[in-house]
């Protein structure tokens, strides 16, 4: 449920770069590239595993911006400004998924 959700995240923050124009028509094909990195960061992120580790989630989030550049690259040129929404997209999917694993471990 965790990964759906995160996914969500992921997919309503593309609609809304996309509505906004901040990122280009081809942007939709990176959701099952985000879902395979999600799934990459369950073998990371245990429920056991209480201690703050903030940089995993920044680590994380520029390793999909770059894997997302590299496919956007083949297709068509990308300025900052997409880059940098494509990173907040990651960021917030990556940490929101990584803060339920964290708070259902406290409880």
């Amino acid at each position: 449920m965790n990964i759906l959700c995160c996914e969500f995240c992921y997919i309503v923050y593309l609609i809304i770069g996309r509505v906004l124009l901040f990122i280009p028509q081809d942007t939709f094909w990176l959701i099952p590239l985000h879902c395979i990195c999600i799934i990459i960061c369950k073998i990371i992120y245990k429920p056991g595993l209480n201690c703050s580790i903030e940089w995993v989630d920044i680590a994380f989030a520029c390793m999909l911006t770059l894997m997302d550049l590299l496919f956007l690259y083949t297709i068509q040129d990308v300025d900052y400004t997409s880059i940098a929404y494509l990173f907040l997209c990651a960021f917030t999917s990556i940490s929101f998924y990584a803060n339920t694993i964290r708070y259902k471990s406290l409880l």
